[in-house]
């Protein structure tokens, strides 16, 4: 379980960092794209004028800056190279008030579309990201539940104990009393193992319910996998299942 928890923290680490990323390159598309809508030409002020021309696979970008905007040169080639276009060539001709930047590229490239999937895949990853933290909280319930060792009752999570006596194996299941399904899942991860099922019954009580499985598993050797199966069935379906506890 701490293993779990641990993926999972680095994982959402790993999303936010990817979801950064993609957010500063939608700003840029964004600029880009409202820079070309505008048909003004910029002398000094705060926008640039851009043409974008394709030809087949050739992209020619046209960029009339203000004398301290050159860095919008050197984004405009670092976007196209992020997205594998071939720079064949790039020049600036400097003029009084404002500098024509001119890039000549290689392969197909739209603008607009590149926008729209930048825009939709951050969304997935916010989804994803929301997924994940929602995860990573009921592992963390989970494991404090785990280490707990105060009677469950009529609480949120299950207590499990399996007690190992040779080829005997016994399973004490204490649940609230709308987990009965444990009980069952605990059966089946047992036979699947290919346990023989002694006996099994349960006792409901005011909050609760203590279930008891006594099997006989083949070889003592097995015992402690297929204990770590039936408790990690346990805490699995309690993860992944729509039961309000």
């Amino acid at each position: 379980m701490p293993d779990q928890l641990h993926e999972a923290t680095n994982y959402i680490k790993k999303l936010q960092i990817n979801l950064e990323k993609l957010k500063d390159k939608k700003n840029t598309l964004e600029e880009i794209q409202r820079a070309n809508m505008s048909t003004n030409r910029v002398g000094g002020s705060k926008f640039p004028q851009i043409e974008i021309q394709q030809m087949g696979l050739a992209l020619v970008v046209s960029l009339i800056t203000g004398l301290d905007c050159h860095f919008m040169f050197k984004e405009c080639i670092r976007v196209l190279g992020e997205e594998g276009a071939d720079i064949v060539s790039a020049n600036y001709i400097v003029s009084e008030d404002s500098i024509l930047h001119t890039i000549h590229s290689q392969e197909s490239f739209s603008m607009p579309d590149q926008l729209h999937e930048a825009t939709n895949y951050i969304k997935k990853l916010q989804i994803n990201l929301e997924k994940l933290k929602d995860k990573k909280n009921t592992l963390e319930e989970i494991q404090r539940a785990n280490m707990s060792t105060n009677r469950v009752g009529g609480s949120k999570f299950p207590q499990i104990e399996i007690q190992q006596m040779g080829l005997a194996l016994v399973v004490s299941l204490i649940t609230g009393l709308d987990c009965h399904f444990m009980f069952k899942e605990c059966i089946r991860v047992l036979g699947e193992e290919g346990a023989d099922i002694v006996s099994a019954n349960y006792i409901v009580s005011e909050d609760s319910i203590l279930h008891t499985i006594h099997s006989q598993i083949e070889e003592s050797s097995n015992g402690a996998r297929i204990s770590e199966r039936v408790k990690t069935c346990v805490y699995d379906s309690l993860l992944w299942s729509n039961v309000a506890f």
